[in-house]
């Protein structure tokens, strides 16, 4: 059952009376609230814990250590991998300033990593990063959530509450998702980018505050613009400087770094890392990856996960990933073909195509690839190409 307005206000001010209750009285309060209303205990718990989340971030925000070099590092390669208004402009130029920003990407290209970025790069970066999700928010609690309200604005309210606004103060603010904010709240935003100073709901006085906006957004903001969901006035006033993540597919040469940076952060400072196996490698490198990022990251973790030695090795990876990579490139090579030749030399040179790959791979250590691909050194020497030069197969 879908809760109204005034049931998501009142929630808010639940909320608050369940942090500080026990736990018999948390479930009176809820089952009070529930019969009272006409929803079943479980939809309010579900509202709740929606409710919670975002003070949940700010708290893992708040105690989280600094961006360390090696993070910098790593994220400081998305310059590499995004295409800015200016040509010249990357993440490091763009960071010292405090323009708007609006990241364009498809889902778990890395959107907060990069905006993450922008903010250690800044002069904000001594102070807070906080991200809401525009989407995941009904109306009512997502404006009261960003602007904060007074006491005795909507029923229940019985204090004052800060907004991220406030909260922030000083830092970054990243609006994820801004292509889903409703459209009453969009001119709120506008007035609060234009005039840096926010009115809480129900509130007269304004207060004036100091942070950076940043947006993402999955979904071209134009589209949403020609059919009147999303204002024009704001598009602009959030696109000072357009950012445009690609996607993992088409940055293969990120894949390895970034993959070694999700075991840093797995295993922490002062663990030996695992070496990615050759073949691992080639087949983290040749798959599509079209969850992107998040995909790449929850590969390492299984591979973390079921990896009883000190290596990741191709068994340990998530079976679609390695079926899925070599669907990919054998299908790359198929499409290249322009003509039909017969199966035996079809396969003799895909098979003389790998062996070099791994060659090169193993920078020309061949005891080291008749190993790992399972032949003798002899059958190697066969499958290399006939054409290849002395030097480079010795």
């Amino acid at each position: 059952m879908r809760l109204t307005d005034r049931q998501h206000r009142e929630l808010a001010e639940l909320a608050a009376d369940v942090d500080a209750a026990g736990h018999g009285a948390k479930r009176a309060l809820v089952a009070g609230f529930a019969a009272r209303e006409g929803v079943t205990a479980a939809t309010v718990y579900r509202r709740l814990r929606a409710i919670r989340k975002p003070d949940r971030a700010r708290r893992r925000d708040r105690d989280r250590p600094r961006t360390d070099e090696t993070t910098l590092r790593v994220i400081a390669r998305y310059k590499e991998a995004t295409r800015t208004t200016d040509e010249r402009t990357g993440v490091e130029r763009v960071a010292p300033t405090d323009q708007t920003v609006l990241i364009y990407g498809e889902s778990g290209t890395g959107k907060e990593l990069v905006a993450k970025a922008i903010h250690a790069y800044s002069r904000r970066k001594g102070d807070r990063f906080l991200a809401v999700n525009c989407a995941a928010l009904p109306e009512p609690l997502l404006e009261s959530e960003m602007f904060g309200h007074v006491k005795g604005a909507f029923t229940g309210a019985s204090t004052d509450k800060k907004g991220l606004f406030e909260a922030v103060a000083g830092g970054t603010l990243l609006l994820d998702e801004i292509g889903s904010m409703p459209a009453g709240i969009q001119g709120k935003l506008l007035r609060v980018l234009q005039e840096k100073e926010v009115r809480k709901v129900g509130g007269n006085d304004t207060i004036t505050v100091d942070c950076r906006v940043l947006a993402a957004t999955n979904t071209p903001l134009e589209e949403r613009m020609k059919s009147g969901s999303f204002r024009e006035d704001l598009f602009y006033r959030l696109s000072v400087i357009s950012i445009t993540i690609d996607p993992l597919r088409n940055r293969r040469a990120d894949i390895l770094p970034l993959a070694h940076h999700i075991i840093r952060a797995e295993l922490g400072e002062g663990r030996p890392l695992p070496e990615i196996a050759p073949r691992a490698a080639a087949i983290l490198e040749g798959y599509a990856w079209p969850g992107n990022v998040r995909e790449l990251e929850n590969a390492i973790k299984h591979a973390l996960t079921f990896s009883t030695e000190d290596r990741i090795t191709p068994d340990v990876l998530p079976p679609k990933i390695a079926t899925g990579a070599d669907a990919e490139l054998f299908g790359r090579d198929l499409q290249d073909e322009l003509s039909i030749v017969p199966l035996k030399s079809f396969l003799r040179e895909k098979e003389e195509k790998y062996v070099e790959q791994v060659l090169a791979q193993l920078n020309g250590d061949k005891e080291k690839a008749a190993a790992l691909l399972g032949i003798s050194l002899a059958t190697l020497y066969r499958k290399i190409p006939a054409d290849r030069s002395p030097a480079t197969a010795t």
